[in-house]
């Protein structure tokens, strides 16, 4: 164990790294290359889960406390009204979402004020877009490119996303955190219509270490015969062994299921193509004959439930396993949400291969403006933008759930302030040379996530189909969707 001088220099010196890299770090990887530069530490740290309070003085004691001062605008004022779905709720990006918006409304205090219309997830947000865009035939001011799928590219070849290069380019310190490649991937005959990202986030496994104990499993499960094994352990022992669901693009369980299509470099190969056409092939049907399989050792309310159905069932210590991200972390401290103690008992993990997969990957930026507001309204969007992709914002990331920032060196007290959980995730990543897989919700058409997956998953779960057919379901969906 690291003493916590070596432990903060160590950090400092994976820091230089990255900053010494600068632009030059990719965002993503495949399989078939190193991972991008990771901070990682072994030692314990202080858990980030307090929701950040605004300060107003150039810096702070508290690494989460958003620096907040009054900023030099000139427009205004100006009201952005704009749809989200994050931000409603209790976890880790909610409270990061709201404690940015309120900070940017207090730096911006009467001259530009962002409002926000939360609906409850992902797929009510594409929802109400789809719906409020029938009706008016205009986007929102403020629009999330990243979160519905193909839907974008609809908007770019309309030409409905304002150009950002002008503002882009008037923001140094916005161009030194964004990432080069997405940069690059989001210019499109030199228009930049999408903020590009400035970080990444890998997405693991959660082990409730306790449960497994009761199993007479002492270790997290790290190659493919390990995981059966766990699997067979803890149900024998009479508990359900992991949190899925199928609807919400059946998040959890397809993130195995990715894990499990990587288990060769075809299926590897296939996880980078974007919107793939064809399914039938021998790495899909054994993904899906396996995923099948995990179904026999979750809950009964897994077919037919929704995420959150399955977040509860972990956190309360139904289940041993979940598949997500760090942003899940503030919740296993909060005991409003989990009982006291419970973070003391998980411990993070990555995929048997071993493998990690990428929270985003390299794709259209989670910011964008839409057009056909008044020149006040559209440079206001483009200080929100800027702000939600900027060092600010990106610094509460990284140390609030476990992110990482290429591009952004960040103070020894805020590389301190990674929770133990999301600090082990990025050292396994870092020790095991994991690569970071591209996501299916980035590769795969937003049909195929939001009907296919929601449809077919539970008909292979419950062997009404067989993982032919499933492939067979998939490539129809791609071919068919326009």
């Amino acid at each position: 164990m690291r003493t916590p001088k070596e432990r903060v220099a160590w950090l400092l010196a994976i820091v230089f790294l990255i900053a010494a890299c600068g632009g030059t770090q990719s965002g993503t990887t495949t399989a078939s290359t190193e991972p991008s530069v990771t901070v990682a530490t072994t030692a314990p740290a202080t858990a980030t889960t307090a929701p950040a309070t605004a300060t107003t003085g150039a810096t702070t004691a508290d690494p989460m406390a958003m620096e907040c001062s009054p900023v030099d605008y000139a427009g205004g004022p100006v009201t952005l009204n704009f749809v989200w779905w994050v931000g409603g709720g209790d976890t880790a990006s909610d409270t990061l979402f709201t404690d940015a918006l309120a900070c940017f409304n207090q730096r911006y205090e009467g001259k530009i004020e962002a409002v926000v219309d939360y609906v409850p997830g992902g797929e009510d947000y594409l929802a109400k877009l789809t719906t409020d865009y029938a009706a008016s035939g205009q986007l929102p001011i403020v629009v999330a490119p990243k979160r519905v799928g193909d839907l974008a590219q609809i908007w770019i070849d309309n030409d409905e996303l304002v150009d950002l290069k002008p503002y882009f380019d008037a923001s140094p310190e916005w161009q030194d955190v964004a990432i080069e490649e997405s940069t690059t991937f989001n210019t499109i005959d030199g228009k930049l219509i999408a903020a590009p990202d400035t970080f990444v986030t890998p997405v693991g496994l959660f082990y409730n270490m306790e449960l497994l104990g009761q199993a007479g499993i002492d270790k997290v499960p790290e190659t493919w015969d390990e995981w059966w094994a766990t699997l067979e352990a803890l149900d024998a022992a009479g508990i359900p062994a992991v949190s899925l669901h199928t609807q919400d693009i059946g998040w959890s369980a397809m993130l195995i299921f990715e894990a499990l299509v990587a288990r060769t470099p075809e299926g590897v190969a296939f996880l980078g193509e974007k919107y793939p056409t064809d399914y039938n092939h021998p790495f899909i049907i054994e993904a899906s004959r396996d995923i099948a399989r995990v179904f026999q050792f979750t809950t009964p309310d897994a077919v037919g439930g929704a995420y959150t159905l399955a977040a509860n069932n972990f956190l309360s210590g139904v289940t041993a396993i979940m598949p997500n991200g760090p942003w899940m972390i503030g919740e296993f401290r909060d005991p409003a949400l989990s009982s006291e103690g419970f973070g003391d008992k998980i411990a993070s993990g990555l995929y048997p291969g071993p493998v990690a997969v990428d929270d985003a990957g390299i794709q259209v930026g989670d910011w964008g403006i839409g057009v056909g507001y008044s020149p006040e309204e559209t440079a206001a969007a483009a200080e929100f933008v800027e702000f939600m992709s900027g060092p600010e914002f990106t610094r509460q990331r990284v140390i609030r759930m476990g992110s990482i920032a290429p591009n952004l060196p960040l103070p020894a007290e805020d590389l301190a302030s990674l929770d133990p959980l999301a600090a082990d995730l990025l050292t396994l990543i870092q020790d095991n040379n994991a690569p970071i897989l591209p996501g299916y919700f980035v590769q795969w058409t937003s049909f195929i996530q939001n009907e296919t997956i929601v449809q077919g998953l539970p008909q292979l779960a419950l062997g009404q189909i067989t993982p032919e057919q499933f492939a067979q379901q998939l490539t129809d969906a791609a071919q068919e969707t326009p």
